[in-house]
């Protein structure tokens, strides 16, 4: 995850394309906390998330079991104008669904696109 400051040794600017990758391997190993370091990079970096980043960084705290973090990064994509799709909402109720907070999870269903 330390991609943002091997790029600045390499000179190369990081961009969200490039960071969406590191966090897509993020979410496949289930490593939420690394996902959410690299989410703070990126705000660190001037790099603005888009919808593939934000939904990668949801499912990999869904897949951990991190429920609240899962729910906090969809609340801050609708704050940084991100709509959250299909692919967020259902990563979000995944992971309340998974800690039985079925009540969450009918929320969210309630606010899907």
């Amino acid at each position: 995850v330390a991609i943002l400051s091997m790029s600045q040794v390499c000179q190369i600017s990081p961009n969200v394309a490039s960071i969406s990758v590191v966090l897509s391997a993020c979410e496949k190993n289930s490593e939420w906390k690394s996902a959410c370091r690299l989410m703070g990079e990126m705000r660190r970096a001037l790099v603005r998330p888009d919808r593939i980043s934000c939904n990668a960084a949801v499912s990999a705290c869904e897949k951990a079991g991190g429920w609240q973090v899962a729910l906090s990064l969809l609340g801050g994509m609708s704050v940084a104008s991100i709509v959250p799709d299909e692919i967020s909402c259902s990563a979000g109720v995944s992971a309340c669904g998974k800690t039985a907070r079925w009540q969450l999870a009918l929320g969210l269903l309630g606010d899907m696109p």
